[in-house]
């Protein structure tokens, strides 16, 4: 229908990008209703898409961090279906583009928040698989890069949130692995940053949650 007018109307390669947004927007609907084999479907194709067009157009770094996201996507499809091996591997393909893309301008926040929120899904799969040692490197590695940020921007407080998340996710590993006292400190690190949240604006209901939930990890291990 007028979908499919809009797209021949354009440029070829416009009207492919054009095509896997629209995909993606029906992913997006379809994850929204609890359609999770359509999802999956759409996601399917638009990824064939964006392959297509960063094979022929490898200079577009747009086109590239949308195939990282879209590998990441399908990476989140497999870590739920129960495919951890698969998971695995479409986090660490979005994590290889996305470690080409800031080593061209270290100085781009997106890109560097893609790659910390990459090592974070990796760190994820290995905990999941038992891999403690494996996990910790690299929820260590996305600390590294959500400190980064912050300290850049000591204001954006979405970054602060993944800060929080992260030193979090810290203690829960180190938790894991035994490691009480490193435990304890990572929490009480997450707590602080949450609190200051909580402080500097009382009407978001998502920084109280996390601060709760912050203070019953910390009384865990004492």
């Amino acid at each position: 229908g007028s979908v499919w007018r809009c797209l021949k109307a354009a440029a070829p390669t416009d009207a492919k990008h054009a095509f896997a947004a629209f995909l993606h927007n029906l992913y997006v609907y379809d994850s929204k209703h609890g359609n999770a084999e359509w999802a999956r479907w759409m996601l399917q194709r638009q990824h064939s898409v964006l392959e297509e067009l960063v094979g022929a157009y490898p200079e577009n770094t747009g086109w590239k961090r949308d195939l990282s996201i879209s590998w990441s996507k399908v990476g989140d499809i497999e870590k739920a279906r129960g495919n951890l091996s698969q998971a695995q591997d479409a986090y660490e393909k979005a994590q290889t583009i996305r470690l080409e893309l800031t080593e061209k301008d270290p100085t781009n926040t997106k890109w560097q928040r893609d790659l910390g929120v990459s090592w974070n899904k990796i760190g994820d799969i290995e905990a999941a698989r038992g891999n403690l040692s494996q996990a910790r490197d690299a929820y260590e590695k996305t600390l590294t890069i959500f400190l980064e940020l912050t300290a850049k921007e000591p204001t954006n407080t979405k970054w602060q949130r993944d800060l929080g998340v992260s030193w979090s996710q810290f203690g829960d590993i180190e938790k894991a692995r035994g490691n009480l006292p490193q435990a304890r400190d990572a929490y009480e690190k997450a707590l602080a940053i949450r609190l200051e949240l909580t402080e500097n604006d009382p009407t978001n209901t998502k920084w109280p949650l996390s601060y709760t939930l912050m203070t019953t990890q910390t009384r865990h291990i004492e």
